[in-house]
This record gives structure tokens, C-alpha cells and sequence, in this order.
């Protein structure tokens, strides 16, 4: 751990905000340095500064609290303490600060506000508790570890001085933690006891144990022998009865499996016997079977045919129809052909004897030129005779047309008839 900035304020006798980067020169210009001055003069204060940031506590005055804090500057509303630090090239943040309330210096103290951070800004507590934990996490040391083996707070170091060498060598331990150490020797010299009663114990088991004469080793290596030999013959026995159970086990199977079919036998027999006339019907229906397929072919050809002489009959049906109207519309049209054209025939004529009583009038009274202002009708009644012959041949053309359309419908109408007649 490595701590490369510390920020605080009001805190003793050093009232204001103070900052000391020990990235920076003077500092960076040598491994040691040294903080001195006259008594009062703040150099505690630095260190205090240090664990109040870091573990909420001083070496001096202990923890502080929301109704206790001996560390404000008097006269002042707030204080401070930030230490920027290093473990293992990650760069962290630990800040404590408390003021009072209403911002005045006869407030009541309020709860203190903690935080750690990384350097890049990422909160990882805000909780007293949690953030003194996650501190000790970091760093590997508690409050306890951190004032012994990084701060001699003062009184410490005169306690060294005036101590007896059990006193300094219990101090030093505490001092730098080396505590374990003798813990750790303590374990050993526990287990190496433990060991040796152990072993005690089983000289004392081996001592007890009376060893054999080469007679009675040899005589009971014969009986191991033997024994061993009887357990051969024994196992060997033991197959050959496994085997003869396994055959008859077998045979026992092989029997059942006999009596079973047997059993098997006889129903089928009886249901042999019980079928019999069912057998005999189906040996006299057999040429019966043969045919069947023939049979449901005829069958399938007479629904066929008399499908497909109903069909005939529906066209033929139709057909007729058909002809019937083309020949009742053709007789229509011939008709109305017909009595267009003798309509038009009277008109004309009608026309014509109108116009040859006009031209005859007009002959005979020629010399009336008192009758001149009848020109004017009788020129209108000139121009309706002119539409009227114009229409009349107009009707003319078309009643022929419709005398030879008629006529062709009359022949396609045979002409169709004569195709879908019945042969």
C-alpha cells in the first residue's frame, strides 16, 4: 500500500482545507523524507488525517462518532479528511467527512458521510461499516494492523524505548505484526508433541508383540498351504454343482416349454374342429370368389352405359331446345324484317303520291305568283319529303340486313342441328 495524496480540513490545530501530493516534488525527490516541526504544530494531525480517512478512527482519540468528535477544528461547521492511495497498481479513494447542523459552529453534530472510490470515479461504498471492511480487503490491514505496521502513533515509540527486551520484543511483535509468527510456532512445537506421543504409542503396541519361532512359522505356513488347497478343490466343486443346477434349471425350462405347446396343440385342434363347417362353406364358395372380380367389372360397365345413356338423352334434350328458339327467334326476326319493309314500302309510297300531287299543283298554278309567300312551307315540306325518302332507304338497307342475317342463322342453326343429331 502506497499513499500518494492527502486532503483534509479543520481538523486541530490546522484550521482551513490542506493538501499534500507526495507524487510531487519535494517528495518524489528522495525515498525519505521526514515531517518535523515544534510541538502543536500539526504533524499528528497528518497522520490522524490518514486513518480517519481510511478507517473512521484515530490512534488517539479511537472512533468517532455522531454526538463526539474531538478532531474539528473549534469554531468551525465541517471537516475533512480524503487519502488517495495505491495497492498493486490500482489507484482508490477513501473519504470521511462530518459537519454540524445548520453550518454553524454551536450546531449538533451530524451522522458522518463516508466513501470509497477508484480513481476513475466508480463508487464501491458509501456505508461506514462496508467501506471500513472493504478498506481492510484492499490493503490487507485492519485499523489495528495498518497503526502498527505503517503509523507509530506518538507514546508508541517512547513506550519502545522504556520497555524491557520481553516488553520491546512483545511490542515489536504488535509493532509489525510478527505476532503470527509466534503463533506459528506455537502450532508447530503443539503438533511435534503430538507427534511424538503418537509414535510413543506405537513403540509401545510394537513392544507388545511377541514374534513366532521359524518351527511354528513354517508349521504355519503348512496350514496355509493346505488350507489353500482344500479352498481350491472346494471352488472347484462349487462349479461343478453351479453347472449341473444351471442344466437343470434348463431342463426344467425345455419341459414347461413342451407342456406349453402341447396345451397350445390341443386348443388349436379343438378350434380346428369348431371351424370346420365354416371351412366347408368357404371350399364351396371358392369359385364363387374367382368370379367376383368379373362380376364387379360388369357391374361397373352397366352403371357406365346407363350413365352415359342418360347423358345422350340430357344433350339430345338440349339440343332439341336450342333449335326450337334459334328457329322461334329466327322466325321473329324474319318477321319483324318483313313488316319493316312493307311499312317502309307505304311510306315511300305514300311519299311518292304526295310529292306527284305537289309537282302537279305547282304545274297547274304556276302563274300564281300571289302564292309566293307559301314558298317558304313549301320548301320545308320538300326538305321533311327528302329526309323522309332518306330514311325510308336508310330502312330499306336495314330490313336487308336483317333478312340476311336471319337467313345465315337459319343455316348455322341446321348446319349445328345436323352435327348433334343421333346417328
Amino acid at each position: 500500500m502506497r499513499i500518494t495524496r492527502l486532503r483534509f480540513k479543520n481538523l486541530n490545530s490546522l484550521k482551513g482545507e490542506w493538501t499534500i501530493d507526495f507524487t510531487q516534488a519535494p517528495f518524489t525527490d528522495s525515498s525519505l523524507f521526514a515531517i518535523t516541526g515544534p510541538t502543536g504544530a500539526g504533524k499528528s494531525t497528518l497522520l490522524d488525517a490518514i486513518c480517519l480517512a481510511l478507517y473512521h478512527e484515530t490512534p488517539r482519540l479511537g472512533a468517532l462518532t455522531g454526538t463526539a468528535n474531538e478532531l474539528m477544528t473549534r469554531h468551525t461547521s465541517d471537516c475533512l479528511a480524503e487519502v488517495e492511495f495505491e495497492v498493486q497498481g490500482r489507484h482508490y479513494r477513501a473519504f470521511w467527512s462530518q459537519r454540524r447542523a445548520r453550518d454553524r459552529a454551536d450546531g449538533a453534530l451530524q451522522a458522518p458521510k463516508v466513501e470509497l472510490a477508484t480513481r476513475d470515479g466508480q463508487i464501491l461504498s458509501n456505508q461506514i461499516q462496508d467501506k471500513r471492511q472493504r478498506v481492510a480487503a484492499i490493503t490487507g490491514l485492519d485499523f489495528a494492523r495498518f497503526t502498527k505496521s505503517m503509523l507509530l502513533a506518538q507514546g508508541g515509540f517512547a513506550a519502545f524505548l522504556s520497555a524491557s527486551a520481553n516488553e520491546r520484543a512483545e511490542l515489536l511483535e504488535e509493532l509489525t505484526g510478527s505476532e503470527v509468527y509466534g503463533d506459528i510456532s506455537v502450532a508447530v512445537f503443539e503438533q511435534a508433541r503430538a507427534a511424538r506421543q503418537q509414535l510413543q504409542q506405537h513403540q509401545a503396541q510394537a513392544d507388545g508383540v511377541q514374534l513366532l519361532s521359524e518351527e511354528e512359522r513354517a508349521a504355519l505356513q503348512a496350514e496355509g498351504a493346505r488350507l489353500q488347497a482344500a479352498l481350491a478343490e472346494l471352488q472347484q466343486a462349487h462349479a461343478q454343482i453351479q453347472a449341473q443346477l444351471h442344466w437343470q434349471q434348463q431342463l426344467a425350462q425345455a419341459e414347461e416349454a413342451l407342456q406349453a405347446a402341447g396345451r397350445g396343440r390341443g386348443q388349436a385342434d379343438q378350434a380346428l374342429a369348431a371351424a370346420a363347417p365354416q371351412l366347408q362353406r368357404l371350399a364351396l364358395d371358392a369359385p364363387a370368389q374367382a368370379l367376383q372380380p368379373v362380376h364387379q367389372a360388369w357391374q361397373q360397365a352397366q352403371a357406365a352405359q346407363a350413365e352415359s345413356q342418360a347423358r345422350y338423352a340430357q344433350l339430345a334434350a338440349e339440343q332439341q331446345l336450342q333449335r326450337a328458339a334459334q328457329a322461334h327467334r329466327h322466325r321473329q326476326a324474319a318477321e319483324l324484317a318483313a313488316q319493316a319493309a312493307a311499312a317502309l314500302r307505304q311510306q315511300c309510297e305514300a311519299l311518292a303520291t304526295q310529292q306527284q300531287s305537289l309537282q302537279q299543283y305547282l304545274e297547274v298554278h304556276a302563274a300564281q305568283a300571289a302564292l309566293g309567300e307559301q314558298l317558304g312551307g313549301w320548301r320545308e315540306q320538300l326538305r321533311q319529303r327528302g329526309e323522309l325518302q332518306r330514311r325510308a332507304r336508310t330502312q330499306q338497307q336495314d330490313a336487308q340486313a336483317l333478312g340476311l342475317q336471319a337467313a345465315q342463322a337459319q343455316r348455322e342453326a341446321e348446319a349445328s342441328a345436323a352435327r348433334i343429331a343421333p346417328a
